[in-house]
């Protein structure tokens, strides 16, 4: 648990006194190593050099430093005592290795999450009511930290979201927009058909018999239908593609005409939309590592990079006999 591994390194709890309360300031700066050594120690003062003395529980000296230098490096500490200390002890300590510490602290704790509300109540029994005291408070003090990164990262994510969804809905409107404009230089060179015996000043006349004329009307219905199962073609092959390719938001792919046309894919997209809500509630208030959110992450990929994909290259298959048709 990372909250209480900074906790315990913080109220520095893998080292405590033996035998009693020591001076307030004794592991003022002390840090622990990947590399610590767990057992009883003693720090003592040398009576001729007045250079402190490190000893194992057997009496065995393992270090010895001058006043305001670094004690502890063979046992796995960064540790500087106050100069001032040199008239006192000696000091008996316990070293344990860190996350074992955590992890005691843990069990010790006991937490009470309300899944329908963002409030969580925190319990913890001691032997020392002031040090447990300390130890609570820093927990709580870590949590309510560590839950404001999480709404930052996702605020962040949400503008991430936002920030794809407008780019698109430009990407959309551009492609709306170039199949538009070919449609018209299509259409626009058509032939007229004329009826034969026509005068040129019958223009609203012929018009109105070119636009009755079947065979021209079924042209160009084809053409339109020719130029919308393109633009269908190319939108799945761009969501196929960033599904399958791309870590980013598939926002804005559900507005796709084709993609509005078929249940499947509508399902599939709206599946997805209610997961990453669930996720984005579940990190609100877990860590990324919380069971919830490992599974709903794995669910999300597999909806993301499979079922779409799979559902769209279909749609794909689809469209491509329907293009051969027209």
């Amino acid at each position: 648990n990372s909250v209480l591994d900074t906790v315990v390194a913080q109220l520095h709890l893998f080292v405590s006194p033996m035998h009693g309360a020591p001076d307030a300031k004794l592991f003022d700066g002390v840090t622990a190593s990947a590399n610590v050594r767990p057992g009883q120690y003693v720090l003592a003062t040398d009576s001729g050099s007045h250079h402190f003395v490190l000893r194992d529980a057997k009496g065995k000296v393992i270090e010895s430093a001058a006043p305001g230098d670094s004690i502890g490096r063979t046992i796995g500490l960064a540790w500087a005592p106050p100069a001032t200390l040199t008239a006192g002890g000696p000091y008996a300590f316990v070293l344990r290795i860190p996350h074992a510490v955590a992890q005691q602290l843990g069990l010790a704790l006991q937490m009470n999450i309300n899944q329908q509300a963002s409030l969580m109540t925190v319990a913890l029994t001691g032997t020392s009511p002031t040090r447990t005291a300390d130890q609570l408070n820093a927990i709580a003090e870590r949590y309510v930290q560590l839950a404001g990164a999480l709404q930052h990262d996702r605020l962040t994510q949400l503008s991430g979201v936002l920030s794809e969804q407008l780019t698109a809905a430009s990407r959309s409107l551009g492609i709306a927009e170039q199949a538009l404009q070919a449609f018209r230089v299509r259409t626009i060179t058509l032939p007229h058909d004329r009826p034969s015996g026509g005068s040129a000043g019958n223009g609203p006349a012929a018009s109105d018999m070119s636009s009755a004329d079947p065979t021209l009307t079924r042209f160009n219905a084809a053409q339109s239908q020719l130029a919308t199962t393109r633009a269908d073609l190319a939108d799945i092959e761009r969501l196929i593609s960033f599904a399958t390719d791309s870590s980013g938001a598939l926002s804005g792919f559900e507005q796709l005409p084709v993609v509005t046309r078929s249940p499947s894919l509508v399902a599939a997209f709206k599946d997805l939309d209610g997961k990453q809500a669930q996720l984005r509630t579940l990190r609100s208030r877990y860590t990324d590592a919380y069971p919830a959110v490992v599974e709903l992450e794995q669910s999300i990929s597999q909806v993301r990079r499979g079922t779409i994909p799979q559902l769209a290259l279909g749609l794909l298959n689809d469209l491509s006999r329907s293009t051969q048709s027209l």
